[in-house]
């Protein structure tokens, strides 16, 4: 059984570096790494796929202690990052079949490593920053049908190269991308240059209010002042009228309930007196049927006059409350306006005292977009 520790111990410097020997199986591969100051662990809980890590391995790691990789099963990220190898070390490497990330970066790894490299058909990752790796090195990795991630950064691969690879690799994103990064640069590029021209607009604003506006601060704080008193002064006009609206509001609603009302009685009465005249009627020679219609029809004519009264006090009550409404929508409109009176004299009084602070604001501002845009020039010019 694989027994992996969490970390390698990190040995002193001043000791020697063991030379390689051979190891009889996983275990002894696993404590010899350690010795050399490199590290075996597991990529994820509940999983055997194993990380090798020989970044802080000693000085005088030699290409043959690669050989107790290959003595163990499933390293599928291995970490030679600074490691004193070369290209005769990744023949081990290469051997390596489930391997999916590979640091090589800072190592003196060259384009003929990169012969070994192209066997390793599970690669995802590979990591060649400062190496002496060139164009001829990277156009073998079109090979590796997973390959999707390449740092190429501070080698000799030209732009050039990347656009060759690219071509042959479609699925490869390469770090740095000279074209990719032109690109971004020219867009950055137009951005800055409208921001610098909102700059120099502003700054010409700025300056205005300086030459303009800042003599004639007292002048508008006092025209603030009295814009504040005159929109304090609508607005409470403008709720005064709102509340007369409401109270007209609910004398309409009363005076229309109490004709609902009266209109419900008087259509009762009149039903009453209806049905006794009738009976009288047919009856003429009963005086007391006569005398039973007739209080009944005094009672009708009562309840319709009530209720032609009311209807009247509620067409004074609508009048009322119409005319209340459009008072208060005039007074409401009037407060409206003296607000925006108001903020507009506000603001320019607040320019007027700000306007030496705003324009030292505007100045930096422009500094610092000027300098965006020439930061921009440069990187947009450069050749992808």
């Amino acid at each position: 059984m694989l027994v992996v520790c969490c970390f390698g111990a990190l040995q002193p410097a001043i000791a020697e570096t063991p030379a390689y020997r051979p190891a009889a199986n996983a275990d002894e591969a696993v404590q010899r790494i350690e010795e050399l100051g490199g590290a075996v662990r597991y990529i994820a809980a509940n999983s055997n796929a194993l990380e090798v890590d020989f970044q802080f391995a000693r000085d005088g790691l030699s290409d043959d202690h690669l050989r107790y990789v290959g003595a163990l099963e499933n390293v599928e990220t291995l970490r030679l990052q600074g490691a004193s190898i070369t290209d005769a070390g990744l023949i081990h490497v290469g051997k390596l079949a489930a391997l999916r990330r590979l640091y090589l970066n800072q190592t003196s790894i060259s384009d003929a490593g990169m012969a070994q490299i192209v066997t390793l058909l599970e690669l995802e990752f590979l990591n060649l920053y400062g190496t002496a790796v060139s164009d001829e090195g990277i156009r073998r990795l079109d090979r590796l049908p997973k390959l999707t991630s390449l740092i190429v950064g501070d080698t000799q691969v030209t732009s050039g190269g990347i656009a060759a690879i690219q071509r042959a690799a479609p699925q490869l994103k390469i770090v740095p991308d000279p074209a990719e990064d032109h690109r971004r640069a020219k867009i950055v590029l137009a951005v800055a240059q409208r921001l610098l021209a909102r700059s120099e607009e502003d700054l010409t604003a700025r300056q205005r209010d300086v030459e303009e506006l800042a003599p004639r601060a007292g002048e508008f704080k006092q025209q603030e002042e009295a814009a504040k008193k005159q929109f304090e002064d609508a607005r409470k006009s403008a709720e005064e009228s709102r509340r007369k609206q409401d109270d007209a509001q609910r004398v309409a609603d009363e005076v229309k309930k109490q004709l609902g009302e009266l209109n419900r009685r008087s259509g009762d009465a009149q039903r009453a007196a209806e049905e006794a005249d009738k009976r009288a009627k047919e009856k003429p020679d009963d005086n007391n049927l006569q005398r039973q219609a007739e209080p009944k029809l005094r009672e009708a004519a009562a309840a319709k006059k009530l209720f032609e009264q009311a209807e009247k006090q509620y067409e004074d009550a609508q009048r009322s409350y119409d005319a209340a409404k459009q008072r208060f929508e005039e007074a409401q409109t009037k407060a409206d306006d003296a607000q925006v009176q108001y903020e507009e004299a506000r603001e320019l009084s607040e320019r007027a005292r700000n306007a030496k602070k705003n324009l030292e604001d505007a100045q930096k501002v422009l500094d610092g977009a000027r300098l965006r845009v020439a930061n921009a020039e440069r990187l947009s010019t450069d050749a992808p």
